[in-house]
């Protein structure tokens, strides 16, 4: 019987001990949102403590306060709205009472009160320039703060279209502890393959392209099975583009070769292919082998022959 009674007690005991952990580890936080517009406008609140959604916190009014209660597993990014204003006022979450005193007209002023991270930001930006920060002071922050939780945060708001990609993926590949967890690093962390061109070697992103009778096509059902595949990005204007497909198709008519001229399609410079392919001029040559993967990118006509030899 004894026995029995302790077998019980410890499968019991074990999920009793789980909650408690995991209630432990979590965070609750308060936000309290000081408004002068209470009764004439509603506020919203969305954390972003997980991969791909945020999730809204509703709120409660007392005295004429905003008051946000919950729980998140490690500090997080958060957005306050009000129907008043569609600009976000961006903050940071952390396991403490937080006060905001919201402004109306311009939401990203308004005085935070009671979080190190927010109180790190503003900092920051007032350092560096509250309206126009140079890029070369918040690269110096994150540069010497990589576990900061606001780093992740800076990267993808002010250095991601400023820097060129092989620093941003530097960047995040040194991210660390919470910064490297936040919903800002798991987003970086997550697009770097996008952030960074395909290189030699890599599979041809797939992308659709439009042809001279503006009809669409995705790339990989016209490359072909044979051991080299040209793919020229050009324009029907470019007589240089002209003058390589002329070239190409002379040297080596035994290999395919698929032109995609940019201004077939009206996308013109932001089209699938260009994005995908992060290509910045014109004319441009890839190789791709009946794998599917990039033998050579812009390679000059001379390597093309030592190559194929």
């Amino acid at each position: 019987m004894q026995q029995v009674i302790r077998m019980m007690a410890r499968r019991l005991l074990l999920p009793i001990f789980v909650l408690l952990i995991s209630y432990s580890s979590a965070q609750t936080f308060r936000v309290t949102v000081k408004t002068e517009t209470t009764g004439k406008c509603r506020m919203f609140l969305h954390v972003y403590d997980n991969d791909t959604t945020a999730r809204a916190i509703k709120s409660k009014i007392i005295e004429n306060e905003f008051i946000f209660e919950g729980s998140v597993s490690q500090p997080c990014y958060a957005e306050l709205k009000s129907s008043l204003n569609s600009k976000p006022l961006r903050f940071f979450i952390e396991n403490n009472d937080i006060t905001i005193k919201y402004n109306n007209q311009n939401p990203e002023a308004s005085p935070i009160i009671g979080s190190r991270s927010n109180s790190l930001l503003r900092y920051l930006l007032e350092q560096c320039g509250q309206y126009n920060p140079p890029t070369e002071c918040i690269a110096l922050y994150v540069k010497q703060n990589p576990e900061s939780l606001i780093t992740p945060y800076l990267i993808d708001r002010y250095l991601i279209k400023a820097s060129n990609k092989e620093a941003i993926y530097e960047m995040v590949q040194s991210l660390t502890g919470e910064a490297a967890k936040s919903y800002h690093g798991r987003k970086l962390t997550n697009n770097l393959q996008t952030m960074i061109p395909a290189a030699e070697g890599d599979i041809i992103p797939a992308f659709v392209f439009v042809d001279t009778q503006k009809n669409s096509h995705k790339i990989d059902t016209l490359l072909s099975d044979s051991t080299y595949n040209f793919i020229l990005i050009g324009a029907s204007w470019c007589t240089q583009c002209n003058d390589l497909r002329y070239k190409i198709d002379k040297e080596w008519p035994q290999y395919k070769l698929t032109t995609i001229n940019i201004d077939n399609d009206k996308k013109g410079w932001d089209a699938p292919c260009i994005q995908a392919l992060k290509i910045d001029h014109i004319p441009y040559i890839l190789i791709v082998d009946k794998d599917k993967r990039i033998v050579a990118r812009e390679p000059e006509l001379w390597e093309i022959k030592n190559m194929i030899k």
